[in-house]
């Protein structure tokens, strides 16, 4: 082999290492940013109802399910022509008003994380073969009364959220737990409105502020020694002048 050729094969062979350590390190580069966390994106919100919102006004709400005790339990909330909402089963109480258009609200307006097609895995599971609570809302919209109700199945895993379906709707809603848990829990307790204090005249069990003490001169100040001149000065030793 002449030297010719040798210097050929060794500019060949510095070319071949400088390709493969640019290769290296463009893997590296790769292989670096494949392992930098992605960014996070907000998963996109569904609302469950669509065409509700600030055009309806909710009237009746019911719930079904178990309470805390786990009895079964049945309520049925409505409003009056003039807007007041009270309980008419299983008792006539009349309620806060506030707080139940606001879980009724809570219901209309929720939205979904995640929507799974209808006839994707059966209804078992998620809870909703037979469902755990059943919440209705009647709403009024123009001259129209609109029934709308949900099926609420298992929690999710991690208990951040459930498993909901509205009726005539076959898809499969994840929603978080806020609002629904919020409807639920009037199966163990509803806003009651408190009764009225009343105010008692306690002035018979208070004793009238008097005095007890008085106070009396018991002696007088008197000057007992008085400033009198005792002694008048006088020089004893004679100042005299010497020239």
């Amino acid at each position: 082999m002449n030297s010719r050729t040798t210097v050929i094969l060794g500019i060949v062979l510095l070319l071949l290492v400088g390709y493969l350590v640019l290769s290296n390190r463009a893997g590296e580069g790769e292989d670096a940013a494949a392992t930098l966390p992605p960014i996070p994106t907000p998963l996109p919100r569904t609302r469950v109802i669509p065409e509700t919102g600030d055009s309806v006004t909710p009237v009746r709400l019911e719930v079904s399910g178990p309470d805390e005790q786990g009895n079964l339990v049945r309520r049925v909330f409505t409003a009056d022509v003039e807007g007041t909402w009270s309980q008419i089963v299983p008792t006539a109480t009349q309620l806060i008003t506030g707080s139940i258009v606001s879980q009724a609200n809570g219901m209309l307006n929720i939205s979904a994380r995640q929507i799974i097609p209808a006839g994707e895995n059966p209804l078992s599971a998620y809870g909703l073969d037979d469902p755990t609570y059943i919440i209705a809302i009647e709403v009024a919209r123009n001259d129209q009364t609109i029934l709308y109700s949900f099926n609420v199945g298992a929690e999710i895993v991690g208990g951040t959220g459930f498993y909901l379906q509205r009726e005539g709707d076959g898809r499969i809603y994840v929603v978080d737990r806020t609002a629904v848990q919020n409807t639920i829990s009037l199966l163990s307790s509803i806003p009651v409105i408190p009764p009225p204090v009343e105010f008692s005249d306690f002035s018979n069990l208070i004793e009238p502020i008097t005095s007890t003490v008085t106070f009396t001169e018991t002696g007088n100040i008197t000057l007992t020694l008085p400033l009198t001149d005792t002694g008048t000065l006088t020089s004893t030793t004679p100042v005299t002048t010497t020239p």
